[in-house]
């Protein structure tokens, strides 16, 4: 299953979300994700390349994507909290771009967005880099911008050792720059 044509679950969660968008015409929440997103991963089937094959898309993702299925299609759990429990990885932030892209030149209301929208799939520091990537992709996107401002942005809203770990690799990309 690798080679040409080869898809990621990433890819497949940013359509879906993209999908969710474009049918809602607004922000969305974590209700939305329950009431659209999932629904989208759970069918109809779509070609996926590297499956050879058409498959619904949860075929194709991993664990901690399929928890959202898991707990919003057959928990019935809120989808606020749905994400607490799973594995903690950079699932949400994967694929939260579009957040960002809705929230172009808002890094605060693209962070806010994320949060509820990742909380249907994430807890703790995966919840946190959702936030952070969808802000940093919204200060990206604002008129004018550089990639200091995506940097500022990622580190102005970030928390705890989110905020902690985005500033050593700064600090260490600065050490590599200072070599050059």
């Amino acid at each position: 299953r690798k080679g040409m044509g080869r898809i990621t679950d990433d890819t497949l969660m940013t359509q879906a979300l993209v999908e969710v968008y474009r049918r809602r015409r607004r922000h969305l929440g974590a209700y939305d994700v329950a009431e659209e997103l999932v629904p989208l991963l759970m069918g109809p089937a779509q070609w996926i390349p590297d499956m050879e094959g058409e498959e619904p898309p949860l075929q194709r993702l991993f664990l901690a994507e399929k928890w959202l299925v898991a707990r919003l299609h057959y928990g019935h759990v809120d989808p606020r909290e749905a994400g607490v429990g799973n594995i903690v990885n950079c699932g949400a932030a994967m694929y939260i771009a579009p957040v960002g892209i809705v929230n172009a030149g808002d890094p605060e209301g693209a962070y806010a967005e994320a949060i509820d929208i990742a909380g249907a799939h994430q807890s703790s520091f995966g919840r946190e880099a959702a936030g952070v990537m969808a802000a940093a992709v919204a200060a990206a996107m604002a008129p004018g911008s550089r990639v200091n401002d995506a940097v500022g942005a990622a580190v102005a809203l970030a928390h705890d050792g989110t905020r902690s770990a985005i500033e050593a690799v700064i600090a260490a990309a600065h050490a590599e720059a200072a070599k050059a």
